[in-house]
């Protein structure tokens, strides 16, 4: 009876572990269209861009979404709590610099399939990422 009771105490245990397991996966995420690009300026001279990424979640999980965006070897990193049906901006701050570098800024997250490249014609410097 004891070896009875035992075995399905755990059975339950490792049921529980593996929907335990189920639950923490992340939200897939798709890129849509409709991303912008808006330009700053300080005393009429370009100073830097925001890039805003909008995503989608495309399953039917919501929880926590990380973003890595990586530039000329700098990198930033955010994250945030995102929800099935709803749309999403994360949003990369760069700013112009003489010293910066032209090319693709890479906007990554482990929950979307490729990744967003961003590329400037500028030579900028990697700023700031949140969603």
């Amino acid at each position: 009876m004891i070896k009875r009771v035992t075995s399905i105490l755990l059975l339950l245990f490792l049921l529980l572990c593996i929907a335990c397991e189920k639950a923490e996966d992340p939200p897939e995420i798709a890129w849509q269209t409709g991303s912008s690009l808006n330009y700053s300026y300080s005393g009429g001279v370009l100073s830097g861009f925001t890039a805003n990424l909008k995503f989608a979640v495309i399953n039917d999980l919501s929880g926590e979404v990380k973003f890595t965006a990586t530039f000329s070897g700098d990198k930033e990193k955010c994250s945030g709590f995102v929800e099935p049906g709803e749309i999403y901006t994360v949003s990369i701050r760069c700013t112009i610099n003489s010293s910066g570098e032209k090319g693709s800024i890479v906007v990554d997250s482990p929950s979307a399939t490729d990744p967003y490249k961003v590329v400037s014609e500028y030579k900028v410097k990697l700023g700031s990422i949140s969603l």
